[in-house]
């Protein structure tokens, strides 16, 4: 059995972004967002902020960049109750790419939708999904052979964590970038038909 070409794979892709570009889809992730968000930053044991506040580091996977010694140093300072803590909110960081991912490519589909470069631009949250369960994987597996795990590994998380960083910031700037190209385009056609 041969794998699907091109041809073959690109109408249903263009399916499937057309399928969650809509309203409803749209506002379910966002809702999701907002809840991931509320998670992440609220009043939680596992919140972020209630991690630094025991153990006076965030949390590696906000981090743009990072050395193999400060993520090290970062999971010794943790303790094992921080470490606990870190475990409980990776769980839930599990599913937050699957929702970022959605929103971003909804976005990208709504405005880059004539566009040729299409695939390529909605390709950048995919790469930013991977990248991020990459790293969570990697910081997962230190946290739960702490101390016992090779350096190499924290060498990993930290270049999965930039590249997820790049790949989302580069998406956000495209967004940001033909969203207000449009509305610029908008603005300038009311001015010249009056």
């Amino acid at each position: 059995m041969q794998p699907p070409n091109y041809k073959q794979v690109m109408p249903k892709y263009i399916l499937f972004l057309k399928q969650i570009s809509k309203p409803r889809i749209i506002g379910f992730f966002v809702v999701f967002q907002a809840f991931f968000l509320f998670l992440f930053h609220g009043n939680f044991s596992f919140s972020i902020g209630e991690i630094e506040k025991l153990t006076g580091y965030g949390i590696l996977d906000s981090r743009f960049n990072y050395t193999a010694q400060e993520a090290w140093n970062y999971f010794e300072a943790y303790g094992e109750e921080g470490r606990a803590l870190y475990r409980q909110l990776q769980w839930v960081d599990f599913f937050y790419p699957l929702c970022y991912t959605g929103l971003l490519l909804s976005l990208i589909y709504l405005l880059y939708e004539k566009s040729s470069k299409l695939l390529l631009i909605s390709l950048l949250p995919i790469v930013a999904m991977f990248f991020d369960y990459a790293e969570n994987t990697a910081l997962f597996y230190v946290n739960t052979h702490f101390p016992n795990v090779d350096r190499l590994v924290l060498e990993w998380a930290s270049w999965f964590t930039g590249i997820k960083f790049s790949a989302l910031a580069f998406s956000i700037f495209l967004i940001l970038g033909k969203f207000f190209q449009k509305i610029g385009i908008k603005i300038s056609s009311k001015i010249q038909s009056k």
